[in-house]
């Protein structure tokens, strides 16, 4: 009985075997043929940011003349392990002691601009082999492509802009060899100090503008309290009735002298009647003199925030 169960299943095998369409069979070789081409056309990203890397530290070491003969040699064998990277072939550090130590070559803005320069090649690679192997639709013959096509175009709208490493500028080469403990921390003080130094000379440099700016308002603004003032007495002036002319002349006299002092941008005036110095300021009530204060208080610190806005 098991012996024939065995034959049944055999033979129900084999003819399932023998009953695959052509049309399916080839189908499925072709996928995995496409497969693994589109695996190796990705794979072609493999080496793009150690390349980047050797090129840099190429043109770095050209601008370091003052490195000696064995950091030269270090630095060399650094640039050659890096461009020898295939998709085929990892990286082998020259030193695996010290396995990352092209690293020291490159500032933090070179390697941020690698890294969005490699990001960007491998997006790039990824829409062209997507282009060409992408998608399960394709052995479908006459089956809908346009959701592979929306996939593709939406790759290719959300690529990251990379930071071209050509904008920044080339500096010499730092040594090979790792810094001691009491090194890195000279360095970060030495830094910290400088940091300082340039923040207190900018704020002092900031401080001597605002006192120059506020200096210039302040001239401005001399004459104010005499122009208050003058503006004041003339309002009194026009309100006052039964003056006889040498009154009013005398009170336009004063009012002129208090105009053309405060004109001038100064705090104090010459009496226009000079037996009488006083007779201006006797125009003024004390309440007139209270609400002079009260308006020339107002109008300095306005003007005095105007002015310092421009």
């Amino acid at each position: 009985m098991n012996k024939m169960k065995s034959g049944l299943w055999l033979s129900l095998s084999i003819a399932a075997t023998l009953a695959v369409p052509p049309a399916l069979a080839q189908s499925a070789t072709q996928l995995g043929d496409t497969m693994a081409n589109f695996a190796k056309c990705q794979n072609q990203s493999i080496g793009h940011s150690e390349h980047l890397m050797a090129d840099r530290i190429e043109a770095k070491l050209a601008q370091s003349p003052a490195l000696t003969p064995e950091m030269r040699t270090i630095w060399l064998a650094e640039i050659k392990a890096l461009r020898a990277v295939t998709p085929d072939s990892p990286y082998k550090a020259p030193d695996p002691k010290n396995s990352q130590r092209y690293f020291l070559g490159l500032t933090e803005k070179e390697q941020q601009s690698i890294q969005t320069m490699h990001a960007r090649f491998t997006q790039e690679n990824n829409v062209a082999c997507e282009k060409k192997y992408g998608g399960m639709t394709r052995f479908s013959p006459g089956s809908d492509q346009s959701g592979q096509k929306k996939y593709e175009k939406d790759l290719a709208s959300n690529m990251q802009t990379p930071i071209d490493i050509a904008t920044i500028p080339i500096t010499a080469l730092a040594s090979p060899f790792p810094k001691t403990i009491e090194e890195q921390h000279a360095e970060r003080h030495a830094q910290q100090q400088a940091r300082m130094a340039q923040q207190h000379a900018a704020g002092a440099a900031a401080n001597q503008g605002i006192v120059a700016k506020v200096t210039a308002c302040q001239q401005k603004l001399q004459g104010l309290r005499l122009s208050i003032m003058a503006d004041l007495m003339q309002k009194n002036m026009a309100a006052s009735t039964g003056l006889s002319a040498k009154d009013k002349a005398d009170y336009e006299a004063d009012i002129r002298s208090v105009r053309e002092a405060a004109a001038a941008g100064q705090q104090t005036f010459a009496s226009a009647d000079p037996a009488n110095p006083n007779r201006a300021m006797m125009r003024l009530s004390l309440q007139d003199q209270m609400a002079m204060s009260t308006e020339f208080g107002t109008q300095y610190a306005q003007k005095m925030a105007a002015c310092q806005a421009q």
